[in-house]
C-alpha cells in the first residue's frame, strides 16, 4: 500500500528543507498523536545512514511497539530524505520526503509512505 500526501508551505524550499532535516521538526508533527520512547536522545538533525531505534508512544504515553528508523538517504541538493522504518504491527513503513520550490516564497512538501 502506498500513501501520498502533498501541502504547500509558505516558506521557501530552503528553510522548509532545514525543518526536515531536523528531529525536533518529527516530534512537533506527531505531537499528541505519537511519541518516541527516548526522543530526548534523538540527534538535533538526521544523518544519512544513521539508525534510530525507539519505542513508539500512543497519545505521547501509551506504550506500544519498538520501531527503527533506517536513514537510507539525505540529499541537500535534491531536498530528498528517504527512510527505511518498522517494527510491531507495521513491518514495513518506508518514507520519502521531498522538498520542491514552486515559486519565491512557498514550496509543496511531498511526503511519500510504502506500508
Amino acid at each position: 500500500m502506498k500513501a501520498r500526501v502533498s501541502s504547500v508551505f509558505s516558506v521557501s524550499a530552503d528553510y522548509a528543507w532545514l525543518y526536515v532535516r531536523k528531529s525536533g521538526t518529527l516530534l512537533y508533527v506527531t505531537k499528541g498523536l505519537l511519541g518516541f520512547e527516548g526522543s530526548n536522545h534523538f540527534p538535533y538533525e538526521w544523518s544519512e545512514g544513521s539508525t534510530i531505534r525507539t519505542r513508539l508512544l500512543f497519545f505521547g504515553f501509551i506504550p506500544a511497539w519498538r520501531h527503527e528508523l533506517k536513514f537510507e538517504k539525505i540529499s541537500d541538493s535534491s531536498r530528498t530524505l528517504y527512510t527505511n522504518e518498522g517494527g510491531g504491527l507495521v513491518p514495513v513503513w518506508n518514507h520519502l520526503i521531498k522538498i520542491e520550490s514552486i515559486s519565491e516564497g512557498s514550496c509543496p512538501g511531498l511526503r511519500q509512505s510504502d506500508g
